[in-house]
């Protein structure tokens, strides 16, 4: 009988590790990150004035999108754009209100902020911020999450120009 009941633990024990393990560690790294919005929790999305970067006029867009992806090209040499979502943000640059919402959007995919620096690319300078997978996350997913933004983006300093990229090794 204590046998039986040993044997029933150990595989209930081993059901739930298994169960566990795949929606936590496996599963999040099957779903898209970018989802058409700024990587906010959707509670705090309201706070958080932003709109595409295609509603701007097509010479503006292809300007900040050449930008942006430089950027990342530049700052992340060893991996390839996977997906990517690019924002302008009107209202003054919001640097540490776009590193607090996204950091804990990022969180339920598994990933941690790793760096947060500033860089020049082509006489622009550029903020970013780097999330990785965290040690466990890291076995199952190889992407990383680069954010950037145009530090002076011309010819209204007032313009935050921000995106998202979701990176795979080449």
């Amino acid at each position: 009988m204590k046998r039986i009941l040993l044997v029933v633990l150990t595989v209930a024990l081993v059901a739930a590790l298994g169960v566990t393990g795949y929606s936590r560690l496996y599963s999040p790294s099957t779903r898209p990150i970018l989802n058409g919005a700024p990587l906010v929790l959707p509670y705090k999305l309201e706070k958080m004035s932003a709109a595409p970067l295609s509603s701007q006029p097509p010479p503006d867009e292809r300007r900040y999108s050449a930008a942006l992806r430089d950027a990342v090209s530049t700052i992340e040499p060893e991996f390839r754009i996977d997906a990517e979502e690019s924002y302008i943000r009107r209202n003054g640059y919001d640097w540490v209100m776009l590193r607090k919402r996204a950091s804990g959007y990022l969180d339920a995919f598994g990933f941690s902020q790793t760096t947060e620096s500033r860089a020049d690319v082509a006489g622009q300078t550029v903020d970013y911020l780097v999330w990785r997978p965290t040690w466990l996350h890291s076995v199952f997913d190889d992407r990383i999450v680069l954010a950037v933004a145009l530090r002076d983006p011309r010819p209204d300093p007032a313009t935050m120009v921000f995106g998202y990229f979701v990176l795979r090794p080449r």
